[in-house]
């Protein structure tokens, strides 16, 4: 029979069809349309076989539906929305035609999705749908009978309980009963700031529920599980409590976990609580079997497996690599556990930052990955050799057979015939065997951290080789924190990039920036105990910064907190270093006073041996670094010995200043303070460039209206016009367009003035072209001396072009330094009083800091520039610099290898004790002098002992003094400098109470070349 005579003719007239789609329709209209009385009867029909249809549903479907309804369904959902429920059962062809139907409501603040239930693909499906979603609470459960699933999701936006409501004032109430015994207070708070919404499809017993997980959660930064086996026949319930988790972006991932161990989830009920703050925590309620109907309990193996995943996913990314560890829809590379795959996650990353030095398009997390998936086998083989070093369930006989697995691995590698590929495979080698020591089996881990040994590194392109380092990676973070030497400290920078672009730029040069970065603090390390480190923490531009940041610092506490009785780390971490660590960290950007205090909280709650001296600038007990403006102090010394150099007595004579840095920053804002300070309207700021804007004035910017956005820390965009001179080319813009953010990437450079001031910047933004900016179009340059404020504000060969044409450099490892040196002394008070009494002291503490740094710089400054005087001027004051800071360095490390050796009796002795009661402040001498070479660690004490001495003879007697002796020499003329340092100290005590003719003069003699008289005198012998 032809199909066609199975259609009904239901045909439109001419007329209609003109109207429709006009005269020149391509559709040629039937006339023979059924009309009149046929045309009746014909509709009657087909309602007459409509409503049977839908009376056969109703009589079957309606008892159907409301005895298979589990009782959540009853005590959560309206009326009306029960009817409605009904009707898409019946109308949407949901059995007949396997349909999944998505309902919403008016306001399009809640949807529900009904859909057949005994297809486990389809929780996933609406899981996947609703990840564009900003789901507050909700539901996803089955029938009794699970022939139907139904999935409720509100998006409503956060309404506190309507307590006028008497269902929800009862409610709240009975939920309050249930809670007697908890902190009234904090019942009351909880639940009288619950959504309301969620009130109304919550039971009390879950809202009490919710206010326990709350408490547990809300001050850790890993997951919160609770089982209760046995919740109904074989079906246990697991209850798991996330902290800024959004349900949208969790819910697949957590259902295709449970699907992953075998378990067929029957009910998910998901609320967030606390959504009202800063901190919401994301509450998943999940009722779940296991398919062979075992009994589910706290020693399940599949759940035990399950539960460690849960915890992990706090701290797993989702991305292309998630799907590897699934079972639907991922690649078929084998067996591989969520944790596993993050394990590969971190190769991956590590592969693209180290090889995409040599080609970043070869090595693209996409080429990476297909490496990977393409060599399955060698996969599984690099995970396992991981997994045997580093299991601490593995047997000594198994980690025996670690030389053969690597052998193995090794081959397998080698037949790799892909020259891109190969590589891949090769550096996920190196990576997995140059780790020391990983939290990877730590249970309570917030992000997977690495300890690694430099080796690692490729010399040709890092041909200054660190101490050591660690890599971090966690849920929207990546990061590495690199030190020069065992005792270091030195910032912590997040970087926050706005857009994937960004993100990808940063990702490419992550570890270089933060390698140079602790190389620079190195150099300008020399005068304080502590060599050069910086950690940096790339955020992708979604991630949350105090999760992000407290995970990755938490992961590193992980790998250096050791056991207060035993000495050792974690039973979990098998540690192949051997040796105690201490990390000293500060603040760097986007490190705020919140982040600061958290991070020392962090550490008191792990258990850290100095907590208090784990974080620099603490606002409260500590020295906050743009509070007391201590780098800008040690800045603005150098500028004062550089202006006199220039020969501008800056007290006496007017001189001109551009800057970079707003008003509103550290360095910046605090350098304008004291450029008022110390030399009034002598100072003339002319051009000023921020993040957000520019202002330019070649008679120079008001000093009211400056010191104004510094007092309310505002941009420099926000400086009013009404303020500048009547200079025509006077102007304030912000960098809101294409043009105006030209000009102000280029004030810094095309603006005249006596010195610039980098004072905040990206790294590098003075380059092998961009320093040409600099040459006016008549010839000569617009900058006489830089200071450089900002770290690695300029290449190295931008500095060499400069210093070329004539300008003087203060390299930022010089002037800047002072930052480090306050963090320094603010560390070594942590280390020998509590926070109270350092507040007590904390005035008198500050002040003697700050003339320390003075000195310090001054003594800097003074040495650079009479040694370029010296050396006619053959070598640059940055070459100088360099070679101040490698001499210093290389004493300290040579007297510090020699301390080594002593044991804690030898290295007491009076001359130590000397160098160590002159070197710290007065205040924590006088007040607390038993506790020094007692509470203060053994390495630390060798580096104050061996980094002041360094820099004092250093200082004092130039750098060619101790440069060409060999090492043995050297330390054996340190040893004997420091015995007739003191030998001086006596004589001119014992001068000081003679009266002699030429008594003046015979002190400055002692003084200025006493020690190495009598150094050399006795070498001589």
């Amino acid at each position: 029979m032809d199909q066609e005579q199975n259609i009904d003719e239901w045909l439109l007239d001419d007329g209609i069809g003109t109207n429709l789609f006009g005269a020149d329709t391509l559709v040629q209209l039937n006339s023979k349309g059924k009309k009149g009385r046929e045309l009746d009867e014909y509709i009657e029909d087909i309602k007459e076989s409509a409503r049977v249809a839908i009376d056969q549903s109703i009589a079957i479907l309606t008892p159907w539906f409301f005895s298979n309804m589990p009782q959540f369904y009853y005590q959560t959902t309206p009326r009306a929305e029960k009817v409605r429920d009904l009707h898409a059962v019946i109308t949407g062809h949901i059995f007949e035609s396997k349909q999944k139907l998505q309902l919403w409501n008016r306001h399009r603040t809640k949807t529900t999705f009904l859909a057949p239930g005994n297809d486990d693909q389809v929780f996933f499906d609406i899981a996947e749908s609703v990840k564009t979603l900003s789901v507050k609470n909700g539901a996803m459960y089955t029938s009794n009978d699970r022939l139907l699933l139904i999935s409720t999701f509100f998006t409503n936006e956060f309404q506190a309980v309507d307590l006028e409501n008497e269902k929800n004032r009862a409610k709240v109430e009975r939920a309050a009963d249930l809670l007697k015994g908890e902190n009234e207070e904090a019942v009351h708070n909880f639940l009288y700031n619950l959504d309301d919404q969620m009130v109304v499809h919550t039971t009390p017993g879950r809202m009490a529920r919710l206010y326990r997980l709350f408490h547990l959660a809300k001050d850790r930064e890993d997951a919160v599980t609770h089982l209760v086996p046995d919740y109904f026949n074989e079906y246990a319930r697991l209850d798991i409590a996330y902290k800024k988790m959004p349900i949208s972006h969790t819910l697949a991932t957590l259902l295709y976990l449970f699907d992953r161990y075998d378990f067929q989830v029957n009910r998910c009920m998901f609320a967030t609580v606390n959504c009202h703050t800063d901190t919401p925590i994301s509450v998943f309620t999940i009722i779940f079997r296991h398919i062979d109907g075992k009994r589910v309990d706290s020693k399940f193996v599949p759940f035990l497996k399950l539960n460690k995943a849960s915890k992990s996913l706090r701290w797993v990314d989702t991305d292309h690599f998630d799907k590897m560890w699934r079972r639907h829809g991922g690649p078929d590379i084998g067996d591989f556990s969520l944790n596993e795959i993050n394990l590969i996650r971190s190769i991956s990353v590590w592969v693209q930052i180290f090889l995409s030095k040599l080609n970043p398009y070869y090595y693209s997390e996409e080429r990476v990955r297909k490496t990977f998936t393409r060599n399955p086998h060698i996969l599984r083989m690099l995970v396992d050799f991981f997994k045997v070093r580093f299991d601490p369930r593995v047997s000594e006989d198994l980690r025996a057979t670690l030389a053969e697995m690597e052998d193995k691995l090794k081959e397998a590698i080698s037949e790799v015939s892909n020259r891109i590929e190969h590589d891949i495979l090769i550096e996920s080698h190196n990576f997995i065997r140059h780790i020391l020591k990983t939290n990877y089996f730590f249970p309570r881990k917030t992000g997977l951290a690495f300890r690694m040994n430099p080796d690692c590194l490729n010399p040709k392109f890092y041909p200054h080789s660190p101490f050591g380092f660690f890599f971090m990676l966690g849920r929207g973070y990546r990061g590495f924190q690199v030190r020069f030497r065992d005792t270091a400290r030195g910032g912590m920078r997040i970087l926050m990039p706005k857009d994937a672009s960004q993100y990808e730029a940063s990702f490419a040069g992550l570890f270089d920036e933060v390698i140079g970065l602790s190389y620079a603090q190195q150099l300008k390390n020399k005068d304080i105990p502590e060599g050069g480190a910086k950690a940096i923490l790339l955020l992708s531009p979604d991630a949350d910064k105090e999760t992000a940041a407290l995970g990755a610092v938490d992961s590193i506490l992980n790998l250096i907190t050791t056991d207060s009785e035993s000495a050792k780390l974690d039973h979990s971490i098998i540690d192949y270093f051997g040796h105690e660590e201490n990390i000293y960290l500060g603040p760097d950007e986007n490190c705020t006073n919140d982040l600061i205090e958290a991070f020392v909280r962090q550490a008191y709650r792990r258990g850290y041996k100095y907590p208090n001296a784990f974080m620099s600038s603490k606002p409260g007990a500590g020295i906050n670094h743009k509070e007391y403006g201590v780098t800008s102090e040690g800045v603005n010394v150098f500028l004062d010995n550089l202006l006199l150099e220039l020969g501008i007595d800056p007290r006496k004579q007017s001189f001109t200043v551009k800057m970079t840095g707003g008003p509103d920053g550290d360095v910046a804002g605090n350098e304008l303070k004291i450029l008022h300070r110390e030399y009034g309207d002598n100072a003339k700021v002319v051009a000023v460039a921020d993040g957000f804007g520019a202002a330019f004035d070649p008679e120079g910017l008001d000093w009211d209206e400056l010191l104004r956005l510094v007092h309310e820390s505002r941009s420099i965009m926000d400086f009013q016009t009404s303020k500048l001179s009547e200079n025509p080319d006077s102007f304030v813009i912000p960098a809101d367009t294409a043009e105006h953010t030209r000009t102000r990437n280029s004030l810094y450079a095309v603006a005249d003035a006596d010195v610039f001031i980098p004072a905040g910047g990206r790294p590098y933004t003075v380059n092998s072209d961009s320093w040409q900016l600099f040459k006016k179009p008549e010839g000569g340059l617009t900058v006489k001396a830089v200071v450089e404020g900002a770290n690695i504000f300029f290449t190295e060969e931008a500095r060499e072009r400069l210093q070329e044409a004539g300008v003087l450099m203060f390299k930022d490892s010089s002037a800047n330094k002072c930052g480090v040196i306050c963090s320094s002394f603010e560390i070594l008070a942590s280390l020998i009083i509590q926070p109270e009494e350092f507040m007590e002291i904390k005035d008198v503490y500050v002040a003697q800091v700050l003339e320390k740094l003075r000195a310090k710089a001054d003594s800097e400054a003074k040495l650079l520039l009479r040694e370029w005087r010296e050396m006619g001027k053959s070598k640059t004051l940055v070459d100088l610099s360099k070679i101040l800071s490698d001499v210093i360095n290389r004493v300290t490390d040579l007297v510090a290898a020699n301390l080594a050796k002593l044991s804690d009796d030898e290295l007491q002795s009076p001359a130590n004790e000397h160098i160590v009661y002159s070197y710290v402040p007065d205040v924590l001498v006088d007040r607390f002098k038993d506790r020094i070479f007692r509470d203060i660690p053994r390495s630390y004490l060798d580096a104050i002992i061996s980094a002041d001495t360094a820099a004092r003879i250093v200082y004092a007697e130039g750098i060619n003094w101790l440069q060409k002796l060999t090492d043995e020499d050297l330390v054996k003329t340190v040893r004997i400098y420091m015995e007739k340092e003191r030998r001086v100290e006596e004589l001119l005590n014992i001068l000081e109470e003679q009266d002699v003719a030429h008594k003046e003069e015979i002190r400055m003699i002692l003084e200025h070349a006493g020690a190495r008289t009598l150094t050399t005198w006795e070498r001589a012998l």
